[in-house]
């Protein structure tokens, strides 16, 4: 069988002691003394490559077109590496009093840019997601609402309609990514039926 086209690659990565790879004793590290980086030089078939170099794209990209149902039971965003933020988060979701069965619209915004967003309700649904939105299902029919794309954003409305038999507070669980890797801890906000919304 032929070898094929190949290609060589150049790779530079920092050690914290002096090895490098010699690719001729099979994927074993050898001791040498070259400082805080190696350069480690092999030859991959061009295939092997063009899977390496999308599987980087692709984690590069991951949750770009929305939060994934992995984050239905805790809100949190599965993304690593990255930094979740326990301070106080600068968006807030406003909207007003909520009456049974009739839709009303909800503002999410903030002091600052945001990327990707997932608010869910305990009850009732959400309505016609505009543009750059996607509405799913964690528990009922459009009960979650999040990003379709990853640009930045300084707020979003949606349509929300709370069910025709509701009383007392309805709870939502926003969750916030300011970029890729910073995201606060997800916080529950409830609607009032003769007040403001206010945070849990």
């Amino acid at each position: 069988m032929g070898n094929g086209l190949r290609s060589t690659v150049v790779v530079v990565v920092g050690l914290r002691k002096n090895f490098d790879y010699d690719p001729s004793k099979r994927g074993k590290l050898t001791r040498l003394r070259c400082g805080n980086t190696c350069t480690v030089r092999t030859s991959i078939p061009v295939s092997m490559l063009a899977l390496v170099l999308l599987s980087l794209v692709v984690g590069s990209q991951a949750f770009h077109s929305g939060a994934p149902r992995q984050a239905c039971s805790s809100g949190a965003p599965s993304h690593y590496p990255g930094q979740v933020q326990f301070t106080d988060m600068p968006y807030a979701l406003t909207g007003g009093a909520y009456t049974p069965g009739q839709p009303m619209q909800l503002t999410l915004s903030g002091d600052r840019p945001f990327r990707g967003f997932q608010i869910k309700t305990s009850e009732g649904a959400f309505l016609n997601a505009p543009a750059g939105t996607q509405l799913f299902q964690c528990d009922t029919n459009a009960d979650t609402i999040t990003h379709s794309d990853n640009t930045d954003k300084t707020s979003v409305t949606f349509t929300y309609v709370p069910p025709a038999n509701a009383f007392g507070p309805i709870s939502m669980r926003v969750s916030v990514v300011q970029t890729y890797d910073v995201y606060w801890r997800p916080k529950f906000v409830f609607l009032q039926e003769n007040g403001d919304i206010i945070t849990g």
